[in-house]
This record gives C-alpha cells, structure tokens and sequence, in this order.
C-alpha cells in the first residue's frame, strides 16, 4: 500500500498538491485519474511513500485520504519537464497543476494511453546547454535555422522549434521543411487527438533525428535526442499567457532547455529590450554577431499629417493624405496589392461629449465604447466584455446630444477606400469579419490571389500575411503612443520593423507626431539607437530590467472593498516598494479593479517568503510576475 502525492492538472485549483493512496507502486511522471470535488480530474504523479512509513500520521489525520481510480500512463512526462514546471510554479508563484494546464493539452491528456511513450534517458540531461540569441532580418534568419538544422541532424541531434501561434508554424513549417519533410512534424492545440496521436507517435518511433515545430503545449516529446531549442520571434506578447498562471513560455524555455543540458536560441527580427541588456551582461551569447541594422529595397515615407490642409485642394475631411492617396492610384493602375493599416477598430475608436467633455463608457465596464456600423445601422460595442446596442444619442453625464466620434478606425478607412476608389476590391480584416483563424486565412488568400486588391487591418493581418505586400500604408498609428504603457514604443517599433519588411515597393506613415525619434529609427533600419534610449529611459525609472514588477489585480464587485483590500496587500508587502492604482480599465463585467505593484531585485527572485505569501491570496487576486503591462 502506498500514498501518492498528485498534482492535478486542472484550473481553478488552488492545492499545490492532493495525497490519494494506491495498492499498487505508481511511478512518478505517470498520469493518474483521482476524484476531486464530484469529479474525476487527470493528475501527475509526483510523490509517493509505502504506507507503513507514515502509518501514524495517517492514523492522526483529521481527512479521509481517497483511492486513486485509475492508472492513464504509467510513465508520461519526463522528470526534466516535471522539475522544469515546478522550478516554473515557483516562479510565477502559481501552482504547479495550473502550469500543467497550460502546458499539457486537454487531446493529449485524453490520448495519453495511446501516445507512445519511449524508454529515453532524458532524465540524464546532456552537456551542451548555452543560451543564444539571433536578430537579424527575416530571410536572414531562416537561413541560419535551416542551417543549424543540419548540422545538428549531422550530429544525429533532433531540434525543436517553438513559435507563439498557429500562423508562425504553418509559415514556419513551409520554409524549413524544404528537404527534410519525411522529419519534420508539427503540434498545436487546434489539432484533433487522432492527428496528435499519429504525429506523436511516428516522430517518437523513428531512429532519424526530427525537427519538431509546435506551440507551447508539446515541447515535452519524449525523445532522448533533442540538441537545440529555438523559440522564434522572441519579442511576440503572444508568448505571455491571458489566462491563470500568466505563464511566460519563454521563461519556462530556458529553464527546461537548462533541465535537458541543450543549446537555448532566442530570434527575432528585434528581440526584447531585456533579452538585449541581458547579452550584454554575458548572460547570452551571439550565435552569429547580431543585427542592428535592418535595411529595405521599399521607398520609405513619412507624412506630417498637420500639413495636410497645406498639401490637399479639398475641403472635405479625408483620413488618407494625398501621398497616400497617390500610392492606391498608382496601385490600382499597376495592379499592385496594398496593406493600409489602422491600430484601431470601427468607425470610430472613441465618442465624446463636446458639451462637458465626458468619454463615453460602456455601462459594464470602465472601458471605452467604440463606433462600428452594421447593415448601414450605428451601433457601439465594448471590446473588453463584449456589449453591443444601438449607438448612443445623448451625454449620460450632462443630457447633451453633441456625441462626436474621435480617432481613425478600421471601418472608417475601409469605407472612405470604397467611396474614393468604387472598383476596387477591397479587404477588411479584424475580429468582426474574422471570428476564426479559417476565416482570417480566406480574406488573406482572397487578398493576396486578387490584383489590384486593398486590405485594411489592424496588427492581427501581420500573424497571417507570408509574403510581400506591393505597398503598405500605416494610415493611423499615433494612437498607440496614448497608452500609458512602459513597453508601448517598444510594441509599436517592432510592429512597424514588420510592416517595414512586408512592404516590396512603397512603405508609407502617416503621423501628426513627426518629431518623435522613433520614426527615425524606424526608417533608417537603425536598432541599435532605439535600443540605447529605450534602455535609458527605463534605467531612468528603475523599469525592467533594472527590475522585476509583480502586479497584484483586486476584483471586487464594491469599490471600496478591492481599495482595502488593496492597503492591506501594500502593508503586507512594504518591503517590495508596493504601490497601489486603479486599472486603466478600471471596472470589467461589473467588477472594480485595483492595481498593486511591487518592484523587486531580478536577481533575488522567486523569494520564497514572498512565494507562499502570493499564492496564499484568494481566488479574486490576479497574480502576474513580470507582466506584459503594468496597467
């Protein structure tokens, strides 16, 4: 007889591990089936002890300890990849089940008896392990991995190729296959159990070496070969989790690719700002000497847009300047694709009250309502929880009827294109005409396989687009730059850095902000400036990496609850430099939001105190260690 020691697999539970018995001796890294709460839950064997050691403990006990139901695989996931998830709970002061939910796909776990498991020595991690970094433009790049690939094949060493959505693999997968199709295999969590299954089990049971393409949630393969792990485009917030534990898989890349003792290789065409600082305090190293100037064959512009009413005979309004409109002239004559870009969806990305002033907000939420028109109908619509009705007629705050639409959306583009240029075949793509990736792919191949076409998106175009555009038109970016974010200039650089490489032939911007330095930088292809100021500037405010930030999230249905609750977070943790604020959306689905955030020494961490401390917090506290924001 034995007690077992799980942690089961499952959201929303908060044990950090469950203690079941069994007659039988259940080896660790095996997938078990134990009841929890009316239900049956998959759980990871992670302890176990023969009864008879802690027979009186278990006689003090004040719980009945249950019977384990069933045995799923007797030895599923490899201790390296065990270590690395606990080393990862730490952390992100999560539990190790809930980094397991994020790691191992719910196909997989339902498939587990039918996965063939192999007799590796993985739990002997090899010598080679280094960390890498490659920033260099596109083409460049895969050049070098195609490269990397054969050598290690050479070696009878097999890769491992993470990238952060569905639309990098599949692009991926086309450029790196040449030559190797028969060992290269591909995993994501939009795959049926059956196609995991036949994946699974033919890139295990060959004796060749294999490249493996996946998303997070397959990086544990269980082949004893793996070399290298590369985690392409290093800087996508794609990487960083929505959802409980906010799992950075990044962070977990090095610190299983460490557990494993294989080479590390982060790339991108500008890798982080942090990932930089680290190389150059040799906590990276150069693959090849990186990039810093990233260069283009398209004609670059840049149009001050408060010179419009200069440069335009028309008196009408128009969102596109007449550089902008001569480039879709020209388009149209030459039957040349073009991408015109707007940061922001609907008619108009935000209503105000020219009587008092007041930001019209949705009744759910704090968050701001934007403009859309449908079937020739005004309605507004919340992004945060998803309210949609008729468009406002009056101020809630002062009865005015003067509501005015402020910013360039999606739609408003879209149309003014259609009415300036009626033949034209044009594009719009966002999450109002694109409710699945399916949907997304269609508009691209329809834009892409049209001459003369016009697509207008927002930044979910650049995950699908995979080959030059004619011309690309940043029409509305200043937006961006009011988000109060300390990321925020590094987010729009390395956007803009990918528009700048779709465009073939014209690459244009227009802003009323011509004076930032940033459009230099961009247009000059000179990252090595930008990274220096942005350094700077947060060296200046003691931002990462000069620190690392935890930020707390209260919800409360009361305001005055999550403030409290708030004071006694920032009284508990003093020491951390905590301090407490509003979310920018301040109040989501009827909840108030209160931020507390506290600053600590990136080398300290994860403190253990502070650890038990973070995950000893209710249910209702939103805990994210080195978050994509701080808002």
């Amino acid at each position: 007889m034995y007690t077992i020691e799980v942690i089961p697999i499952a959201k929303g539970i908060l044990k950090e591990k469950l203690t079941y018995f069994s007659n039988k001796d259940i080896p660790l890294g095996a997938i078990v089936e134990v009841p929890l709460r009316r239900k049956t839950v998959k759980a990871l064997v992670s302890g176990k002890t023969k009864v008879i050691e802690i027979k009186s403990q278990l006689k003090k006990a004040d719980f009945a300890v249950k019977k384990i139901k069933s045995v799923k695989v007797k030895k599923f996931l490899p201790t390296a990849f065990v270590e690395s998830v606990e080393e990862a709970g730490n952390y992100f002061a999560s539990s190790t089940g809930a980094i397991l939910n994020n790691l191992v796909s719910k196909q997989t776990l339902e498939r587990a008896d039918k996965l063939r498991i192999l007799n590796t020595n993985k739990d002997s991690p090899r010598d080679r392990h280094e960390k890498l970094l490659l920033q260099a433009g596109e083409d460049e790049r895969f050049s070098t991995y195609r490269n990397l690939i054969r050598e290690e094949f050479a070696k009878n060493l097999s890769v491992i190729f993470i990238v952060p959505t569905i639309e990098e693999l599949n692009r991926s997968k086309k450029i790196l296959e040449k030559g190797i199709e028969n060992f290269v295999f591909c995993f994501n969590g939009s795959m049926t159990g059956k196609e995991i299954e036949k994946n699974w089990n033919t890139a295990v049971s060959l004796k060749h070496p294999v490249l493996i393409i996946t998303t997070a949630q397959f990086m544990y393969l269980p082949r004893s070969d793996f070399g290298t792990m590369i985690v392409e485009r290093e800087n996508s917030s794609a990487y960083k989790d929505l959802r409980r534990p906010y799992l950075d898989i990044r962070t977990f890349a090095e610190i299983f690719s460490k557990k494993l003792g294989i080479r590390l290789l982060f790339g991108d065409f500008f890798l982080r700002t942090e990932t930089l600082w680290r190389q150059e305090n040799l906590d990276f190293s150069e693959l090849i000497p990186l990039k810093f100037r990233i260069l283009t064959n398209a004609n670059q512009n840049l149009v001050d847009l408060r010179d419009r009413e200069k440069e335009t005979k028309e008196k009408e309004f128009s969102l596109l300047s007449n550089t902008a409109k001569d480039i879709l002239e020209e388009s149209q004559k030459n039957k040349e694709t073009t991408f015109v870009f707007g940061a922001r969806k609907g008619l108009s990305p935000l209503l105000s009250c020219l009587d008092c002033g007041q930001i019209m907000e949705c009744s759910n939420c704090s968050a701001p309502i934007v403009l859309h028109e449908e079937n020739n109908e005004r309605k507004i619509s919340c992004h945060k929880c998803g309210l949609k009705k008729k468009a406002v007629d009056k101020c809630k705050n002062c009865g005015g009827w003067r509501i005015q639409g402020f910013g360039v959306g999606l739609e408003a583009l879209e149309k003014e294109i259609k009415k300036t240029y009626p033949k034209a075949s044009v594009f719009r793509l966002d999450k109002e005409k694109a409710r699945t990736g399916k949907q997304a792919v269609k508009i691209i191949s329809d834009f892409l396989k049209t001459p003369g076409s016009i697509l207008v998106s927002n930044e979910m175009a650049v995950f699908y687009l995979n080959k030059k555009i004619d011309n690309v038109i940043c029409a509305s970016t200043d937006s961006l730059f009011s988000i109060p974010d300390f990321r925020i200039n590094e987010r729009i650089f390395s956007l803009l850095l990918r528009l700048k490489n779709l465009s073939a032939k014209k690459f244009l911007i227009q802003t009323r902000l011509p004076d930032l330095p940033l459009w230099q930088y961009l247009l000059s292809g000179n990252l090595i400036d930008f990274y220096r100021s942005e350094l700077e500037a947060r060296r200046e405010f003691n931002y990462p990496p000069f620190s690392l930030f935890i930020k707390i999230t209260i919800q409360s249905a009361q305001k005055s609850v999550a403030e409290k609750e708030a004071e006694k977070i920032k009284e508990k943790m003093a020491e951390y430099q905590s301090v407490s604020y509003p979310a920018f959306t301040s109040k989501i689905k009827g909840k108030h939001l209160i931020n507390v955030l506290l600053k600590i020494d990136p080398k300290k961490w994860p403190v253990g105190e502070l650890v038990e401390k973070l995950r000893e917090l209710p249910p209702n506290f939103l805990v994210k260690v080195d978050p994509e924001n701080i808002l």
